[in-house]
């Protein structure tokens, strides 16, 4: 994802969190952002093995195989699904 639309999104959750911030509930932002570390952590991992496994695919191509290994990780998808932003309000 490009810095710029990084950077957009940011703004965007902070304007939406922003206003929120005095009515959440601090233990469970904790763990939240705990266990998003840890998701993080093993979507790296996951990716590497998925390039280390893919590396040499001739049967359909390094490109395809990596592709299909990230949409069978859960962790990946996961991880993945915290760029979209379509449940912010615009």
């Amino acid at each position: 994802m490009a810095r710029v639309q990084v950077v957009k999104n940011l703004d965007r959750i902070e304007g939406y969190l922003r206003p929120r911030i005095p009515y959440l509930n601090r233990p469970a932002i904790s763990l939240a952002m705990q266990n998003g570390d840890k998701d993080m952590r093993q979507s790296m991992h996951a990716r590497a093995q998925c390039y280390y496994r893919c590396d040499n695919n001739a049967t359909i191509g390094p490109d395809v195989c990596v592709e299909s290994c990230y949409q069978k990780s859960t962790v990946i998808q996961r991880v993945a699904a915290c760029s979209d932003m379509a449940w912010l309000p615009k």
